[in-house]
């Protein structure tokens, strides 16, 4: 009787917490979207080719999670609120795919080909995350870039440039669609300055 009893209590138990939790609560994904730049003239255009190695990110911001910033210090997440892919993703996929639009160089590519290229960029996220400011949110991005010659048999990869590009862009309410358009503006921003080194560094190439 005892068992009976302890085994209904268990069924009851159970069936409360099923009818407690309800059904999963979905995200919101967002993703960053701005025209990819026009491309350059032929007589612009480089005999040298490029593939864009995978970026690491700092370690805060290596998950899908939208991050914000209200306390010095203190960085912590939106649970329900998740980028299309990791920062370091999305960064890298939007510099490859403008390199490409840019039309500079005489092929891009990206890490996961086995085509091999004379140059090679690597890159590190160090900041994307939505700063919650007294006077109104912002979004902020910076990068770390470092554009190398690629390896060759007798020799290892050659340094030719590397360079910081950090952005901030204010939100236009406080929402987290208003942080993707934002960020969407800091990317298009550091891409076209990045892009603008990376043709200078090229072309001098001999």
């Amino acid at each position: 009787m005892k068992h009976i009893m302890f085994l209904t209590i268990v069924a009851a138990a159970l069936a409360a917490c099923v009818g407690a939790k309800g059904p999963p609560v979905e995200s919101d994904i967002y993703a960053l979207e701005y025209p990819a730049p026009a491309a350059v003239d032929q007589e612009r255009r480089l005999a040298w080719s490029v593939r864009v190695d995978a970026f690491d990110a700092h370690p805060f911001i290596g998950t899908d999670r939208m991050a914000y910033r209200e306390n010095a210090f203190k960085m912590e997440t939106y649970r329900y609120h998740r980028w299309q892919a990791p920062p370091a993703l999305l960064v890298a996929w939007h510099l490859e795919r403008d390199l490409k639009s840019a039309g500079f160089c005489s092929a891009v590519i990206g890490s996961d080909s086995l085509l091999q290229t004379t140059h090679v960029i690597e890159g590190t996220v160090e900041e994307f995350y939505e700063n919650d400011a007294d006077a109104g949110w912002e979004a902020v991005l910076s990068i770390s870039l470092t554009l190398a010659s690629n390896r060759t048999e007798d020799a290892g990869r050659r340094i030719l440039m590397q360079r910081r590009y950090g952005a901030s862009r204010p939100c236009r309410n406080r929402t987290p669609k208003a942080v993707a358009e934002a960020m969407s503006e800091a990317m298009a921003d550091v891409s076209q300055r990045a892009l603008e080194d990376i043709y200078e560094t090229l072309a001098e190439v001999k």
